[in-house]
């Protein structure tokens, strides 16, 4: 009867280390982060979703289809600096020109081949951009989000 005892004391001193252990250890475990670098965005593809603020000023249809290049709705930032816009119907892509990117001033920014667009809200998965030219003759704000593909 006294080994009976022991062995119940046992297993539940077993029991009760197994548990703060595994408290512990999910406690300690770290949350994946990204850093805003060319390396966290190299050789992986992104969807597009796209938005123009013309600040009121009616844009003809013609003219936003040749801006925002609607068929170009996936990117994959190259490693060897490249980028691929392509869409699901078109596999092979056009590669388009550069990219590099670029911190200053607390603001982070994508340096595509002939503009910098500035980039909010960057995680692992998602990140926002946004810049604003005057191509056209008036301040069309383009604005895109990227969203991983697995």
């Amino acid at each position: 009867m006294f080994s009976k005892n022991n062995n119940i004391k046992k297993l539940i001193l077993i029991t009760i280390v197994t548990v703060v252990m595994s408290i512990v250890y999910s406690s300690c475990k770290k949350e994946a982060t990204c850093a805003f670098e060319t390396s966290t965005l190299d050789n992986k593809t992104y969807k597009i979703t796209f938005s123009i603020d013309s600040s009121g000023i009616n844009i003809d249809n013609r003219l936003l289809s040749y801006i925002v290049c609607p068929y170009a709705t996936y990117i994959t930032f190259k490693s060897d600096g490249t980028y691929v816009f392509f869409t699901k119907a078109c596999q092979a892509g056009i590669v388009i020109g550069t990219w590099a990117t670029l911190s200053e001033n607390s603001k982070n920014y994508i340096v595509f081949s002939n503009y910098n667009t500035e980039v909010f809200d960057f995680n692992c998965n998602t990140f926002k951009t946004q810049y604003t030219s005057n191509e056209v003759g008036y301040p069309l704000t383009y604005k895109r989000t990227y969203t991983l593909q697995q």
